[in-house]
């Protein structure tokens, strides 16, 4: 029993997300009192054209202050009792121009994240529905 409730149906998905990892030259204690987490998400969504919700801040840490988070992919509705599956290579195709835009856009401090970005890494994961890695072909 997952949650007291007999019979409760517990469904697991992976998702495919984007990771980030920034850095940002501002005190951690400012970042916070500047509402810089709902501005990070924010500014990188609208810059995106992405909705909010698939976005999510995984992590805070002071060294200027490093911010780690995940962009999913577009949600699949988990109510539907059918088996839903995504096409690896448009997941692929998505995530690569996202992945793109937002690393141009951090390395040349296009995108306001709440002060001058001193370093970043982004990297993206793509499974197929059996779980394995989906491997571009050429």
């Amino acid at each position: 029993m997952v949650n007291g409730v007999e019979n409760c149906q517990v469904r697991v998905r992976l998702s495919s997300f984007i990771q980030l990892s920034a850095r940002i030259d501002i005190p951690i204690a400012d970042f916070y009192s500047n509402n810089g987490l709902t501005s990070f998400i924010t500014n990188i969504c609208a810059f995106l054209g992405i909705d909010t919700g698939r976005m999510k801040i995984v992590g805070v840490r002071s060294g200027s202050t490093v911010v780690e988070a995940v962009i999913n992919t577009d949600p699949i509705d988990l109510n539907n009792s059918q088996t839903t599956s995504q096409d690896p290579q448009a997941v692929y195709n998505e995530l690569d121009d996202l992945n793109t835009r937002l690393t141009n856009a951090l390395g040349s401090g296009s995108i306001n994240v709440g002060g001058p970005i001193l370093g970043h890494s982004t990297n993206f994961y793509i499974f197929n529905d059996d779980g394995s890695s989906f491997q571009k072909t050429k």
